[in-house]
């Protein structure tokens, strides 16, 4: 083969190898002549240095080389005998993405003096041969990239630095969207950091959502319960053995009172491994409660309690600082109180009065404070008439003859809502056609006591009350028993 073709060759080659490492590294190279090469061609410390901080530089100046060299010595077999290679050795060069074999050399020597490779390109060859060592005696090609760094440690691996800040700013804004916010931060250390990973070791860079989800919770796993009909937060917990308290901290977005059918509930307490503290102004309205206050009456019975005022609630309207760590309300500074409407306090009026006994005391009084007999005991329309009718309103209070114990109370046939009591000795009184009755059966009562109020129930041509004295089961006239005025 003529010089000439051997330099075109050579020439061809470090042209490929150029335009390789232009692709890989975006500069603009001088244009190599095989005639004259020098050192200056090839910055190597520069590109030395390029190729530490790019994931695929070794592989492209392993490329080049391949290219470079095997242009220059695949000659045709026993053209030039005189051309030896020393120290011609395969070395493998991993990418994350393929696995290329290139060839490194030492120095090419010349057997016989002849104008192969001028002396200048000799010289070049040689410090392209130490660039080949030095990148050769790199590690295991790593990827750059970027991770959450909490409080020291690395979490994710993300392709460039906004994705790892953005999921820094959703782990945020998850507690402060839409919010008052006064103050924002995290209890721990979290930045993000530019960090390395080795390529046998990657798999694919971290999905942001994901790691937000991770970082939140612990964990990347969720065990999920949807609501059914009946269910509270109470039944949930006793079902799976958590308590209410934990429940509640997976759910800081769910209204325990509000819990919807079909709604979904996270079962996993979440063990964060970031503390997003808030500090949140807050306005709202709250109850001011009503005060009670018992006031003695000596007129009244004892046992007796009657309202006198009703109470009611006030209200006010509160502005405070609620400071929260990751969504759980930790303080609450009040910072001013207005009241809107003040409380309105209870009065109860107490009975003091010595309470009469309830047992019969042999003296009947008459059951009603007024009214008039309409009907008298004995004969009437040809029918024996066992009591005496006592003309009154709707409503009127009946009272008890004497004290004694019920012993009927209910409807009657056609003495209608109708109350018994029975005083002791045989004696019973009889309380008929009421409209409302205020004792049950089994009660104890006393003289005077109200116990019902008059009507017109069961077999009546108008409201009145019925009224009867029995002694030993035989009916009596109850006028020869009580006063009417």
């Amino acid at each position: 083969m003529q010089l000439k073709q051997i330099q075109k060759r050579i020439a061809k080659g470090l042209e490929s190898g150029e335009a390789m490492l232009r692709r890989a590294s975006g500069k603009t190279l001088k244009k190599l002549d095989s005639s004259v090469i020098t050192p200056a061609d090839f910055d190597t410390h520069k590109h030395v240095d390029f190729f530490k901080r790019n994931r695929y530089a070794t592989s492209v100046v392993a490329a080049m080389l391949a290219v470079a060299v095997s242009s220059v010595f695949t000659l045709e077999a026993g053209s030039f005998s005189s051309v030896q290679s020393s120290d011609l050795q395969s070395v493998e060069v991993q990418s994350p993405n393929q696995i290329m074999l290139a060839s490194t050399f030492s120095e090419a020597g010349i057997a016989e003096k002849m104008p192969l490779i001028p002396e200048g390109a000799k010289k070049a060859t040689s410090d392209i041969a130490e660039l080949v060592e030095d990148a050769a005696s790199f590690d295991a090609p790593a990827l750059e990239g970027y991770a959450v760094k909490i409080d020291g440690v690395e979490y994710g691996f993300f392709n460039s630095e906004s994705e790892a800040q953005n999921v820094i700013d959703t782990l945020m804004s998850n507690f402060t969207a839409d919010k008052d916010i006064i103050e924002a931060y995290f209890k721990e250390t979290v930045e993000v950091a530019a960090t390395r990973k080795e390529a046998g070791l990657f798999k694919a860079f971290s999905v942001p959502e994901r790691s937000v989800e991770y970082i939140m919770k612990g964990t990347d796993q969720e065990k999920i319960h949807v609501v059914e009909s009946g269910e509270n937060f109470w039944t949930i917990s006793q079902k799976y053995q958590i308590s209410v308290e934990d429940l509640e901290k997976a759910n800081p977005g769910i209204t325990p009172e509000k819990l919807q059918i079909g709604e979904k509930v996270s079962l996993m307490v979440p063990a964060s491994l970031v503390t997003v503290c808030t500090v949140e102004k807050a306005v709202y309205k709250e109850q001011i409660p009503f005060e009670t206050v018992v006031k003695e009456d000596a007129s009244t019975y004892k046992g007796t309690n009657k309202v006198t005022t009703s109470g009611s609630n006030g209200e006010r309207e509160v502005v405070a600082n609620v400071v929260r760590e990751n969504g759980i309300e930790v303080n609450r500074e009040i910072l001013s109180e207005k009241v809107i409407a003040e409380p309105t306090t209870k009065v109860v009026v107490k009975g003091t009065k010595a309470r009469p006994a309830t047992v019969g005391s042999g003296v009947l009084a008459k059951p009603v404070s007024r009214g008039t007999v309409t009907s008298p005991f004995g004969t009437r329309w040809g029918r024996r008439h066992n009591g005496i009718d006592i003309g009154l309103s709707t409503g009127t209070a009946i009272k008890a003859a004497d004290g004694g114990t019920v012993t009927f109370s209910g409807y009657d046939g056609g003495y209608g809502y109708t109350i018994r009591i029975s005083h002791g000795d045989g004696v019973v009184t009889v309380y008929a056609h009421n409209s409302k009755l205020q004792v049950k059966k089994g009660d104890k009562v006393y003289k005077g006591q109200q116990i019902a109020l008059s009507g017109n129930s069961g077999s009546s041509t108008g409201p009145h009350l019925h009224f009867e004295v029995r002694i030993n089961g035989v009916p009596k006239n109850p006028l020869n028993y009580i006063k009417m005025n």
